[in-house]
C-alpha cells in the first residue's frame, strides 16, 4: 500500500491514494488545491502524500458519506 519511506514518514503516490481510498486523482487534486492535502513533490515532480494526508482524505471521505445517507433519509 504505502510506496516509500522518506525520513521516517510513510508516503503514497496518487494512483495508491486512489485505489486505497475509492476515489479519483481529480478528487484528490481537487482537495490539494482546497489546502485540505499537501503532499510533497519528489524531484520528477510526482506527488506524495503522507499518513497525515491519507487520513485527512479518510475523514473527508467518511464525513461526505454520512452527509448523504442524512439527506437521503
Amino acid at each position: 500500500m504505502l510506496d516509500e519511506v522518506k525520513e521516517g514518514v510513510l508516503y503514497m503516490k496518487t494512483h495508491e491514494l486512489e485505489k486505497e481510498l475509492g476515489i479519483s486523482k481529480h478528487t484528490i487534486f481537487y482537495y490539494e488545491k482546497e489546502g485540505i492535502v499537501t503532499p510533497q513533490r519528489d524531484d520528477n515532480g510526482y506527488r506524495s502524500y503522507s499518513q497525515e494526508d491519507l487520513q485527512k482524505l479518510i475523514m473527508v471521505k467518511f464525513f461526505l458519506n454520512t452527509h448523504n445517507q442524512q439527506v437521503t433519509i
